[in-house]
């Protein structure tokens, strides 16, 4: 109970603009990319198996989906650091970061043979597995316009691949395969049909 109560008063004393900058600044200070897109420059992710490197903690994928999200993360954290009044230097080194990061993923995770953004291994090999989370970089402006439409046409609408209907009935959709669609995997992937967790 002691120390519930003093939980809920250092939240009391705690404004939102103080919540903020506490954030922004382990934020700042805990992430910092690495200017290698060889290998994923996010060293908190644990992942399973051989993509991960005990000795270096880092997983040995460059990620499209968890690079996407450092993007988002460091816009939004520039517009509330502009909101609660911290530095320009501080809102413009966020900024710059999340551009960064945005025309890495722009430069190097389009897969011109997939038509869509893909993670890549190190040795520069596309993982072809395609995920939601090759949408993500829609939400980072590291899609052109024309790739924009590729991805949406081709993989998101495709009744074969993440079955979206524009008409959100799910017309086409195959009820044995992908009748509710975007499933975790495309379900045109050998992958699909292995998992059960779509």
């Amino acid at each position: 109970m002691r120390d519930g109560k003093a939980a809920w008063t250092t939240h009391q004393c705690m404004t939102r603009e103080n919540l903020i900058a506490e954030y922004i600044g382990l934020v700042v200070n805990f992430r910092s990319p690495s200017p290698d897109i060889s290998f994923s420059p996010f060293p908190i992710a644990r992942y399973d198996g051989d993509l991960f490197d005990d000795e270096s903690a880092l997983m040995q994928l460059y990620d499209v989906g968890m690079s996407s999200m450092f993007v988002q993360e460091a816009y939004s954290l520039a517009e509330l650091a502009a909101v609660i009044g911290r530095k320009p230097e501080l809102v413009n080194m966020l900024r710059a970061r999340g551009d960064a990061m945005r025309d890495k993923i722009a430069s190097h995770l389009w897969d011109d043979e997939s038509q869509i953004f893909v993670n890549r291994f190190p040795n520069g090999t596309f993982y072809r597995h395609v995920s939601p989370t090759s949408f993500y970089p829609l939400f980072t402006g590291a899609a052109t316009a024309e790739q924009a439409d590729i991805m949406v046409q081709s993989w998101l609408l495709n009744s074969s691949r993440f079955c979206i209907s524009p008409e959100g009935d799910f017309a086409g959709n195959d009820p044995d395969r992908s009748y509710w669609g975007l499933p975790s995997i495309s379900a045109d992937d050998p992958q699909f049909m292995a998992s059960n967790n779509n």
